[in-house]
């Protein structure tokens, strides 16, 4: 066994945790700083911070529907994103869903695919979400996120996007946080599996095929979404003072090109694959142990805290 050397006023603050800890554990330790007893002192330690991490800190479970998070090092257009608790358990039991609160970006639903023998796909592109370019860039932190997932399919570059291409710009995950990514849970969509997704029209409360997450069903103004500061800066899109369009990932039924979509009244709409001028209003889950600082912040945030 190793010789462990402690100095004295190591050992004076050991001996004196120990008698107090030891009096609610009601254990038994040496009061000589042997290996046994730093191994105790370490167990204590761990139970004492894990009783005020239970006073500071709260579960993502135990946050209502429409409370705001963020994980201050996990970023979209050098901003941190702030999330919208949507439901707990909708999914799976034991996760809770977040919305990004606002638009986060203007970008193609999926690029033209010119050699595409279905009819509008060539010029406007795909309107199956498992294929889509968005599904693809959402779930990247690379730089060379585009791989085709089909014999037609087509990077969303500026010959094949109305507006604002993204083929050269890296994944959505890129600037978030290591352990943000690690957390993040892969969701049964209903022909895929994804770690973040755009929602359904029934997801939001306008069809009757399928739930609706109790944001949406609770209160129907959360679907009005306005871009974030740094969205209406960098994408020269719309206001940071007023709501705006955003995808959904719903096909328009009967169509090959069109796809769902939320308007600035809130109300279902519609577009072409290719337009680059809706917005991206991404969700994800996370498992709901995960703990938050108990109060939320001036600006109302409950901020992530990982142990």
């Amino acid at each position: 066994m190793a010789s462990i050397k402690v100095s004295q006023e190591v050992t004076e603050v050991l001996n004196k945790l120990v008698e107090v800890v030891s009096k609610d554990r009601e254990v038994s330790l040496q009061l000589q700083p042997t290996e046994k007893l730093l191994n105790d002192m370490q167990s204590i330690l761990v139970e004492l911070k894990n009783r005020v991490s239970a006073q500071t800190t709260k579960s993502l479970h135990e946050l209502p529907v429409g409370a705001k998070v963020l994980d201050k090092y996990s970023k979209y257009y050098g901003a941190p994103v702030v999330w919208l608790v949507a439901d707990q358990g909708f999914y799976k039991e034991n996760l809770t869903t977040l919305l990004s609160e606002r638009i986060l970006t203007f970008k193609a639903f999926d690029a033209a695919e010119p050699n595409n023998p279905v009819e509008y796909r060539s010029e406007y592109g795909n309107n199956e979400y498992k294929v889509s370019n968005i599904h693809q860039w959402l779930n990247s932190d690379k730089a060379e996120w585009f791989k085709p997932l089909h014999d037609y399919d087509q990077a969303p570059t500026e010959d094949y996007v109305y507006s604002r291409p993204y083929a050269d710009e890296r994944g959505f995950l890129d600037s978030f946080s290591p352990v943000f990514k690690q957390h993040l849970v892969d969701t049964q969509l209903e022909d895929l599996m994804a770690k973040v997704f755009l929602l359904s029209a029934s997801e939001v409360g306008l069809s009757n095929k399928g739930r609706a997450l109790k944001l949406f069903d609770d209160n129907e103004a959360f679907r009005k979404a306005k871009p974030t500061t740094e969205c209406v800066q960098i994408d020269d899109e719309g206001s940071a003072d007023e709501p705006d369009w955003w995808w959904l990932r719903t096909p328009h039924a009967g169509n090959s090109d069109n796809v769902r979509s939320v308007n600035s009244s809130g109300a279902l709409s519609n577009g072409n694959a290719y337009n680059g001028s809706h917005g991206v209003r991404p969700a994800l889950n996370l498992p709901s142990e995960i703990r938050v600082k108990a109060e939320p912040d001036a600006n109302g945030i409950y901020e992530i805290v990982w142990s």
